[in-house]
């Protein structure tokens, strides 16, 4: 939870992509690369460690939904583009499915070893299991087909996957976040991410640690670029670009806030 800085400014900072590589950590360049809509925006941005010769794109597809006069929040719902095996890019799936398999192996030994289950309870509970994995796929691959293979992406010009060593696309498989108002000065937000940074040679538990981090860093950074916002609106980029879009910041989102 943040005090003293409003949702308006927060949303502010989300929605220009464009100047993500102003306030996000290990954000070197980002670019919008079409407005869909007031809140569905297709954008492009790159990070890395430039000390280590590393460095990861991303394209994706970002969608608003407000929800201000059900609960006062506004959700966000974001996918990758251009980024799957079928674009090729290179991943580290084989690990990931090591890994999973591993996990499968867990929860086999969780629920099939235990004698406090009866063979019975243990089918049933392996039925449940399976029919909420079926359902969470159906929904994500849902979202998926709504998100990233819409037929309008088609008329979008992509970047295109870096090739140079050491460099790559990222596959943002899901994000998901959402701000909600606790009171006129202060708003709580929260992020969500399933994110592949196709590291081939890392281990896993290194880059789990890594984006843990990040994510923290993540918040941390985007409240501070909102709290520029109001201490210097003269200078800061994201007040300026609050000026220059009068039709959706003042005559579309304003009345929001004030309703």
């Amino acid at each position: 939870e943040l005090y003293g800085i409003p949702l308006f400014e927060q949303l502010v900072v989300l929605r220009e992509c464009d100047l993500y590589h102003h306030w996000a950590p290990f954000c070197t360049s980002s670019r919008k690369l079409a407005q869909l809509n007031k809140i569905d925006v297709v954008a492009w941005f790159i990070c890395g460690l430039p000390l280590f010769g590393i460095s990861r794109d991303a394209c994706f597809r970002a969608i608003g939904c407000d929800s201000m006069r059900e609960d006062g929040s506004i959700m966000l719902v974001a996918e990758g583009l251009g980024d799957k095996e079928e674009d090729n890019v290179q991943s580290a799936e084989g690990r990931e499915s090591s890994d999973e398999n591993g996990g499968n192996d867990r929860s086999n030994a969780t629920y099939g070893n235990s004698s406090d289950f009866a063979p019975k309870m243990q089918s049933e509970m392996s039925g449940m299991i399976d029919s909420e994995r079926s359902t969470e796929k159906r929904l994500t691959d849902s979202l998926s087909s709504y998100l990233s293979r819409d037929s309008i992406l088609r008329t979008i010009q992509l970047p295109e996957i870096p090739t140079k060593f050491g460099s790559g696309r990222m596959t943002i498989r899901s994000f998901q976040g959402a701000i909600d108002v606790l009171s006129p000065t202060s708003a709580r937000t929260r992020i969500v991410t399933n994110v592949n940074p196709n590291l081939q040679y890392i281990p896993q538990s290194l880059i789990d640690f890594c984006m843990k981090k990040m994510c923290g860093v993540l918040l941390s950074r985007l409240q501070g670029a909102a709290r520029k916002v109001l201490k210097d609106p003269i200078r800061s980029l994201h007040a300026r670009r609050m000026r220059e879009d009068v039709s959706f910041y003042q005559h579309w989102l304003l009345p929001k806030f004030e309703s």
